[in-house]
């Protein structure tokens, strides 16, 4: 679910930048403050410039090349990074289950009413 106020993935439980409430962790979603703490630019945060293209191309990048430091899902980063190194060979796995256990669930909106809210 997309909103002005950020993004939330439902469906997927092993999302890095995913926090337990499904709330996706994306620097362009954040509000345009300065805040030392976070390690993002103000720049780097939502402004006039973003636009739905912008968001969901970074959903898309997340997903498909996760940064998983520092992760909004701990277990979700421990797990994909033992992937990477090659010392653990359970994340594929993991989401192939979860793509086949919501693939009848999953529906898509076939006129132009079901597309818009």
């Amino acid at each position: 679910m997309l909103s002005r106020n950020g993004c939330k993935v439902e469906k997927v439980e092993l999302v890095r930048k995913k926090a337990k409430n499904g709330d996706l962790c994306i620097s362009i979603l954040h509000p345009p403050v300065d805040d030392p703490h976070s390690g993002e630019l103000p720049c780097e945060r939502r402004g006039s410039t973003q636009s739905v293209r912008t968001i969901l191309l970074s959903v898309i990048s997340l997903l498909n090349e996760p940064n998983a430091s520092p992760p909004a899902n701990v277990d979700a980063s421990v797990t994909y990074r033992k992937w990477k190194d090659g010392t653990d060979t359970s994340y594929p796995d993991i989401i192939r289950r979860q793509v086949e256990s919501k693939k009848d669930v999953v529906t898509f909106p076939k006129t132009l009413e079901e597309y818009v809210l």
